[in-house]
This record gives C-alpha cells, structure tokens and sequence, in this order.
C-alpha cells in the first residue's frame, strides 16, 4: 500500500508542476466555444401538421371519394414529396430569404434543406421549420402548407374541369342525337297526316257513316228508278183532259199519288229489309251496321204507314169529289206526273253520282285504315327511338 500510495503522490505532484500544460489549451477551446455559445441569438420552431387520405382522382366531383388500396408509408411518403414539390418550395424562398431567387435550383434545394418531416402515426405527418425569427417561421410553414393546398386543389379542380367538359360534350351530344329524333318524329308525323294510329276510331267511324249513307243513296236511287215505270204505267192509265165524264178513271189524283208514294215506300221497305237479313247472316244485332239497318228498317215502316193512311184518306176524298172535279184533278195530274216523273230521273242520276262519289271517299278511308298498322310500327320505332335518346340525355345532363 506505501509503494501506491508514493506512486499516486509522484503522479499528482508531476500532474501538478505540469498544471499550465494542460489548462492552457483547455481554456483556449472552451473559451471561445462558451463564448459563442453564450452569445448564440434564439432559434423558433414552427410547425404544421397534416392529415393524409389518398383519394381517387378519376371519382372526385362525379361520386362520393373512394380510398385506394396503399399502405400507409407509401400515401405519408408520397404526400411528403409533393409538399415539398419545387413549386411550393419557390414559394416559400422569398419568407427565408428575401433577396433569394425563387428560380435558382440551390437555393430551391437549400430550403427544402430546411424543412424537417416527423410522422405522427399511420395518416399524419409534422412538417417544421427553425428559424431565428418566430413570426418567419411561422410564415414560412404557412405558406408552404398553402401553396400545397392550393396545388392539389388547382389539381382536383382540374380533373373534375376536365370530366365537366367530357360530360358536357356528351350531353351536347344527347341533346343534339334528342333534337335529331324528335325532328324526325315531327317529320314523320308531318308525313302521314292521315294514317296516325291515333285517327283509327275516326276513320272508322266516318267509313261506316259513309257506307250507311251509299247505301241510303243507293236505297233512294233504286227507288227512284223503280218509280218511273210505275209513273209511266199511271200516265197511261190517265184519263185525257176533254175526256166524258163515262170514260173516267177509277182513282182520283190524290189516289194515284198516295198510291205511288206506298209502292215507293213499300219497295224501298223491301229492299231494305233484304240488306238487313244479309248482314244478320253474317253478324250479330249488336253490331254498329245491323243496329243501323235495324233503324232504317224502323223508319221505312213508318213511311209506309204514313203512306197508307195517307192512300185511305184520298179514297175518302174522292168519294166525295164530282166527276167535273175528277177531270179538273186528271189535267193537273197528267202535268204533275210528268214534273215528278223528270223529277226522279234528276234525282236518281244526283244520286248515283253521290254513291259513286261516296264510293270513292270510303275507298281512300279504307285505303288510309289499311296503311295504319305500318305507320303505328314506323311510329313505335321513333318512340322508341326517342325515349332512348331521351334516357340517355338525361343521364348525361345528371
């Protein structure tokens, strides 16, 4: 134990003639360093923190955002990158140096040397900045994390600019292919004026109207010229005008034309009833042709009715009439007859050019019914057409 202790005495007495040796070049560094560090101005950290979720581009503006399949490192290290993208850096050079060119590369990578990145968690990240000037580093990091938020958005504006005008080309395009069917539609309708589907009850109804009407006109036609033989036959029968009183004739004038009135109303009565027992063969009374047959039926017995009382009441007047009166009547019957008898052929002629006439309008009613179902199925097919380009219209216009 003396042989260490007289060793560590020698040391520290050797340590101590050699004090200056030491403590010069000692105090000579650590001088000037605490010197300097004393003398150090205050340094402040600014910093921003951001939130992070990658969103996909093509769906922003159209539908609700929808998060992408990346790990959480990869959406940190990518939104990192772009804030510190050389467009946002340059506009965070003239806060950290106002005299420093926001163009020149170095000076870009020096301040982007000046950002720190520390990441909180899985969806967050802290960019910072240390300055000596608290208010510039505060100003430095806003405007760094503005204009990044401007960028993306000018970005996300972009993409939904560029899917408006797509979409609103489209709908020009719906509109336009909209305007085109609807024009052909008008067209079409403009074309076949009388054979729209929706004139089928009208032709209908106005074809069986006519056709009752030829056979109206046809009825008065035969009867007209059924009557003329039967005037001829009463001219003949006539007495002449300075006849005798002996060689009269057995019925008056009034006889005579009560008498042609029945057989007028009576044929006519019968050709009637004929055309309706035809169309009873083939239909049912309920039918709209049989139920007017039935009317015209109706209304000719009541004509011959009339006519019959009519025939009565001559033959009461002229049992009372003289024989004087009787030859009177003859004169004015001969002359009557022939007006009547020139009358029916006018009439019969009149009516034979009404049937031919209404002849010819059912045949373009028939003609018009008959082009219907072509021009209902050409219709359908621009329906169609058009509610097509109609759906598709207001899909793009959504």
């Amino acid at each position: 134990m003396s042989g260490l202790s007289a060793l560590v005495r020698r040391g520290v007495a050797a340590a101590f003639e050699r004090r200056w040796l030491f403590a010069v070049p000692v105090a000579t560094l650590l001088a000037p360093a605490a010197f300097y560090v004393v003398h150090l101005p205050d340094t402040y950290k600014a910093s921003a923190g951001l939130s992070v979720r990658q969103v996909n581009a093509e769906r922003v503006g159209v539908a609700l955002p929808t998060t992408q399949d990346f790990r959480p490192e990869q959406i940190l290290a990518t939104a990192r990158d772009r804030v510190l993208q050389a467009s946002n850096v340059a506009a965070m050079v003239p806060v950290l140096w106002p005299k420093g060119n926001p163009k020149d590369d170095y000076t870009i990578e020096q301040a982007r040397g000046r950002v720190m990145y520390d990441q909180a968690g899985d969806a967050r990240f802290a960019l910072s900045i240390v300055d000596t000037s608290a208010v510039r580093a505060a100003e430095a990091v806003n405007t760094l994390v503005d204009a990044f938020i401007a960028g993306e958005c000018a970005a996300r504006v972009a993409v939904v600019e560029r899917r408006r005008d797509f979409l609103e080309a489209e709908a020009a395009k719906a509109r336009a292919a909209f305007d085109v069917v609807l024009a052909e539609k008008d067209a079409f309708r403009r074309a076949h004026p009388d054979t729209m589907p929706d004139q089928r009850e009208t032709i209908t109804s106005d074809l069986h109207r006519i056709e009752q009407e030829m056979r109206e006109r046809e009825s008065e036609a035969q009867r007209n010229r059924l009557m003329v033989p039967e005037v001829d036959k009463w001219m003949k029968s006539a007495v002449p005008a300075a006849g005798t009183e002996g060689s009269r004739p057995s019925l008056s004038a009034d006889e005579q034309m009560a008498q042609l009135k029945l057989s007028s109303a009576q044929a006519t009565l019968d050709q009637a009833s004929r055309q309706l027992a035809e169309l009873r063969v083939k239909y049912t009374d309920s039918y709209d042709r049989v139920q007017l047959a039935l009317a015209q039926v109706a209304s000719l017995e009541g004509q011959v009715t009339r006519a019959k009382d009519e025939l009565d009441a001559a033959k009461k007047r002229a049992d009372a009439d003289t024989s004087s009166r009787r030859r009177a009547d003859n004169q004015e019957l001969m002359a009557s007859m022939r007006t009547f008898r020139d009358a029916l052929i006018t009439e019969e002629k009149a009516a034979r050019a009404a049937v031919e006439a209404l002849r010819a309008r059912a045949a373009e009613l028939s003609r018009r019914l008959g082009e219907i179902p072509a021009t209902a199925d050409a219709l359908r097919k621009l329906q169609t057409a058009l509610e097509g380009a109609d759906q598709s219209r207001l899909r793009a216009e959504e």
